[in-house]
């Protein structure tokens, strides 16, 4: 059986690929951040052997260090941190905050993977985002996480290609999707602000737009895409999805360029 290490696994597009997988032949080790988010997992799963909640904590090595105990075939590295806010006045711990796991905590993470991997098949799956191509206001330090990520996945790919590894990069890059984690960041931008309280109902009525009527309640369209990237022998680069959000980007691509 194949052994996938799914990071934060807690809920969204993580969970609802875990749903698909659980009764495929995978061992699925489901990390998440705090121990209590991962007891909360073993007794959802609790019928399901295959699937393994522990905490890991993308800020803390040590945690990060513990997966040279497991034995991984495929790395899907998926947790991120949303501290949102305008850059003109965003805390600076948060935005060092979003780079300690976004990007830091991630790059940690498949080092070590890839030490016990290098001369392996394997796969490092890196959940990047769309957002990481188009700028929205006021989730600008998360979105510079995801441009990050999408330049280490591209550069990772290179370099093992050089090397002549076996090892698989794969990026995904989900557009708009209602799961909680892009609503807790629009929320945010909405706080007490020196410069944007003048603006204040603008911001509402495009936090409510994007929330409640550009983003897609289903899924399946992205976690297609992962099983795809985790199923394959001979995976693509990118996957990307929805639709309409990718021929945005594309759009977008072509109007700056």
């Amino acid at each position: 059986m194949k052994k996938i290490l799914i990071t934060g696994a807690r809920s969204g597009i993580a969970r609802a690929l875990i749903e698909r997988l659980k009764k495929k032949d995978y061992i699925i080790y489901a990390s998440t951040h705090t121990n209590k988010e991962a007891n909360i997992l073993k007794r959802i799963y609790k019928d399901y052997d295959n699937v393994i909640p522990f905490k890991l904590d993308m800020k803390d090595t040590e945690d990060i260090k513990a997966i040279n105990s497991l034995e991984i075939d495929i790395l899907f590295c998926n947790a991120s941190m949303n501290n949102a806010g305008n850059l003109i006045e965003m805390d600076i711990d948060k935005l060092k905050e979003n780079y300690e796991v976004n990007v830091f905590g991630t790059m940690t993470l498949i080092q070590y993977f890839l030490k016990n991997n290098i001369n392996k098949n394997g796969k490092v799956i890196i959940m990047s985002s769309l957002s990481g191509i188009i700028p929205l206001k006021f989730i600008g330090g998360y979105s510079s996480t995801k441009a990050s990520l999408i330049k280490i996945a591209e550069t990772l790919k290179m370099e093992l290609s050089m090397l002549g590894s076996e090892i698989k990069v794969c990026l995904i890059e989900p557009g708009l999707y209602y799961t909680g984690f892009n609503e807790y960041m629009f929320m945010q931008k909405s706080s007490k602000s020196s410069y944007f309280d003048k603006v204040i109902n603008i911001m509402k009525l495009e936090e409510y737009v994007i929330s409640n009527i550009l983003s897609k309640r289903n899924l399946d369209s992205i976690v297609n895409k992962i099983e795809s990237a985790i199923r394959s022998n001979n995976p693509r680069f990118i996957y990307r999805a929805p639709f309409i959000d990718v021929l945005v980007s594309k759009l977008y691509s072509i109007v700056k360029g």
